[in-house]
């Protein structure tokens, strides 16, 4: 089974929290106030992901 892509978004971006956050198997980070430039960057990055598991259920069926 593969691993949810999880995106956290968080109130308060302290130094050293993303690192934190990554090493607890979040796949990335928003910070509030969200910047829709940020949020997009980071959707599209799990897009590929997305899909691919999409591919992956439907060659299953």
């Amino acid at each position: 089974m593969e691993r949810p892509y999880t995106i956290a978004m968080i109130a308060h971006a302290l130094a050293g929290g993303r690192e934190q956050r990554l090493a607890t198997d979040m796949a990335d980070d928003v910070s509030k106030p969200v910047q829709p430039e940020a949020l997009i960057a980071v959707l599209k990055k799990c897009q590929p992901v997305l899909l691919s598991n999409q591919v992956s259920v439907m060659a299953a069926e």
